[in-house]
């Protein structure tokens, strides 16, 4: 092995595990990794951003702006309205919404072909009553599917014809992948219709609260007439739990429930606070003021089954404009009038003070509130 290509390797292995880490910026870690490969001599300077006038390259550029421009365009609306009729039915729901992911993804790049799809196949699913798990990963296949059909339905059909080209003068033309991509899709999504729908496990309504372990640090404590928080308002209340790293969620007064509290708010026998914090932090407190602890499970039927709010899972965006900033910067409750139960990184639930928590693209959010405030 020469030189070179030992260092080829290296670059490669080194450029995967950057990916697979995920830390930096992928185009960051890409032009590193080329800059890199410059410096060791394995691609002339002279070359070195060759690659960006590469026809393919230009191609996948523009049909990602293409991408973009649909998912801008209001398309969503329309095609809500025309899904949301036969939510109820499900084989031709799936089969409405995988056929269009599919056909989209023919002329778009399937991740846009499958964000401009997914809020609609959510909303109509929830509004049906069923599980959107039954639905999103038929329609995430649809949309690979999809792409195997055209000549700009997936970059590596572009690449192929463009090496077809520079090899024998003749390139690929746009449907020149359909007979064999097309019998693909097609038995890819009467599978996916007939069986492969039904082989999703859907999780349970508190699957949520589960995964977060929300008994850990959600608590319902009721005010005793004993109470030293008798007649203090909601802002004294919410200022020594900001002092002892614990939060108010949400108050129910004369069985009337309060998710936004106003600071003037005064606290009267038997109202029942739904507290967030360290489980010792909060039998302190309840000790301190001789307040009621009811049961984890109070607090986990309180959230789920409330006639008046819900609880959603949400995957922070990159262009989400709450990324690297936290509850308490943001005024998270204030603002969107919906309470953070919980938060995850990884797939590890975060048990810290939640208002200091920097929120950050692909974190998962665990949110409580009106189904109306949820949407927005």
């Amino acid at each position: 092995m020469t030189f070179q290509q030992g260092a080829l390797l290296g670059i490669l292995f080194t450029l995967l595990v950057l990916l697979v880490w995920g830390r930096w910026r992928y185009d960051l870690v890409a032009l590193a990794a080329l800059f890199a490969a410059s410096l060791l001599g394995i691609v002339p300077q002279s070359e070195l951003f060759t690659g960006f006038g590469n026809p393919a390259t230009i191609t996948v550029v523009l049909v990602l702006i293409v991408s973009f421009g649909l998912t801008k365009s209001g398309a969503v609306q329309f095609v809500s309205a025309l899904i949301d009729p036969v939510a109820d039915k499900p084989f031709l729901h799936i089969a409405i919404l995988t056929f269009l992911a599919a056909v989209l993804s023919m002329f778009m790049n399937n991740v846009g072909a499958l964000a401009l799809l997914m809020p609609i196949a959510i909303q109509s699913t929830q509004k049906a009553g069923r599980a959107p798990a039954t639905v999103l990963m038929p329609l995430s296949f649809a949309s690979i599917l999809g792409g195997l059909v055209t000549l700009i339905g997936t970059p590596p059909n572009i690449l192929i014809a463009n090496y077809r080209q520079d090899v024998t003068g003749e390139a690929f033309t746009m449907f020149s992948f359909a007979p064999v991509g097309g019998a693909i899709a097609l038995a890819g999504i009467i599978f996916m219709l007939t069986v492969g729908w039904k082989l999703v496990k859907v999780r349970k309504q508190s699957a949520g609260l589960e995964l977060f372990d929300v008994e850990k640090y959600l608590f319902e404590l009721k005010i005793t007439a004993e109470s030293g928080l008798l007649d203090q308002s909601v802002g004294e209340l919410k200022d020594q739990l900001s002092e002892e790293k614990m939060d108010l969620i949400s108050l129910i007064h004369k069985r009337e429930k309060m998710s936004v509290v106003r600071r003037s708010h005064r606290l009267a026998e038997n109202d029942l606070l739904m507290l967030q914090g360290p489980q010792e932090d909060i039998d302190q407190f309840a000790s301190k003021h001789s307040l009621q602890m009811l049961s984890a499970e109070n607090a986990r039927k309180e959230i789920l089954h409330s006639e008046d709010s819900q609880v959603s899972e949400v995957v922070v965006t990159a262009s989400s404009p709450i990324v690297n900033q936290t509850p308490r910067e943001i005024g998270f409750n204030r603002k969107y009038r919906v309470n953070l139960l919980a938060a995850s990184r990884s797939g590890t639930p975060h048990r810290n003070r939640l208002r200091d928590f920097q929120i950050k693209t692909g974190d998962v959010l665990l949110l409580h509130g009106d189904v109306e405030n949820l949407q927005e």
